[in-house]
């Protein structure tokens, strides 16, 4: 990997290389010349599982905000932006997972609660410092779990 994104920088600069690594290893974004695997960005799991779990819980007093304020100020070698935040991803929504709304309520995805928690995510996602994703169908409150074998998923609903 080292090998690539020391070819990717020095042929295409411009170019973002990101990790889909979860295990919040600082080295992944690490520069090559130092040992790391040189990779821009990488999934940022201190963001994501905090963050879904407060917006998830029924009960205020089941929040930790404590948890949140730390995912929020979470860096990869003091830098923020060496980390891709979200709150949906492929790994989230899929194999019976469910996507914010539905996990938020489930049986009634379309309620208040539900959308409004599912956007107060979002507006963490694009405020807070990094780089934000949003999951396909996650800007129109998609319900339905993430599934690669069914084309018509997030276009009936």
């Amino acid at each position: 990997m080292q090998w690539l994104n020391d070819e990717i920088n020095a042929s295409q600069p411009w170019k973002l290389t990101i990790a889909e690594d979860l295990r919040n290893n600082e080295w992944i974004t690490r520069d090559t010349g130092a040992g790391g695997a040189g990779f821009d960005v990488q999934w940022d799991s201190e963001f994501v599982h905090p963050v879904r779990a407060a917006l998830i819980a029924s009960n205020d007093r089941d929040r930790d905000l404590g948890a949140v304020a730390r995912a929020i100020g979470h860096r990869y070698n003091g830098d923020p932006f060496e980390r891709v935040i979200y709150t949906e991803s492929h790994d989230e929504v899929a194999n019976g997972h469910q996507r914010m709304p539905s996990e938020i309520w489930h049986g009634n995805p379309a309620s208040w609660y539900s959308r409004k928690r599912s956007i107060l995510g979002a507006v963490l996602v694009f405020t807070s410092p990094g780089v934000p994703m949003i999951f396909q169908g996650q800007e129109f409150l998609e319900d339905e779990y993430f599934r690669d074998d069914d084309p018509w998923i997030g276009v009936r609903s």
